[in-house]
């Protein structure tokens, strides 16, 4: 969410994160109302990963976001995943994703 200060302070810390783990991909999904949020936030703000709107047809393939930010770890070799509520940390973040 663009008025989130955490997703804010995340951003960043992603940006740095795939900087470092070219294995990794993100993908943020911005759940504002305002369909034109995002687009505007990204005029004062640098996000070098994906980053989309949410949709019905999105939405659909992950539980109830209920708060900003949640997180989706998703291992596609292990076919797995990881839901995590919150500020996440880049050490957290590496942890999670197992990355060296």
């Amino acid at each position: 969410a663009t008025w989130c200060p955490a997703c804010g302070k995340e951003n960043i810390i992603f940006n740095q994160f795939i900087k470092d783990f070219k294995n990794t991909e993100i993908v943020g999904i911005c759940t504002d109302k305002n369909p034109f949020a995002l687009e505007e936030y990204l005029k004062t703000k640098e996000i070098n990963f994906i980053t989309i709107n949410n949709t019905k047809d999105i939405a659909i393939h992950f539980d109830d976001i209920n708060a900003v930010p949640t997180h989706f770890i998703i291992d596609l070799n292990k076919k797995t995943m990881i839901k995590k509520m919150g500020l996440i940390s880049y050490n957290e973040l590496k942890g999670l994703t197992k990355n060296d």
